[in-house]
């Protein structure tokens, strides 16, 4: 790729697909290759904080019990994903 094509930003798009056998997978491409991946259970850990009235939130996301985590800064558009993801089934995945 040449120097004036490259992008800051780094693209996965990831699938959680169920299996016919009860199973998860994630489908995972990075634009370079396409990989599927049999998904293992995990606990995830987020810590969310509000800033300030303006709906700021620090946070961190931890792999439960592995030590690794990552921390990250948003705004009310994060918790507004994790809501439309977690609780609001109304919406179709497919016309994304």
């Amino acid at each position: 790729m040449d120097a004036e094509e490259a992008s800051p930003y780094i693209v996965f798009v990831i699938q959680l697909q169920a299996l016919a056998d009860g199973r998860w997978e994630l489908l995972v491409d990075d634009q370079s290759q396409t990989q599927t991946i049999p998904l293992q259970p995990a606990t995830f850990v987020v810590r969310l904080r509000r800033m300030n009235a303006l709906g700021l939130l620090r946070g961190s996301i931890e792999l439960d019990g592995s030590g690794v985590t990552a921390v990250f800064q948003s705004n009310a558009q994060l918790a507004a994903l994790l809501r439309a993801w977690l609780f609001d089934h109304t919406n179709s995945t497919a016309s994304n």
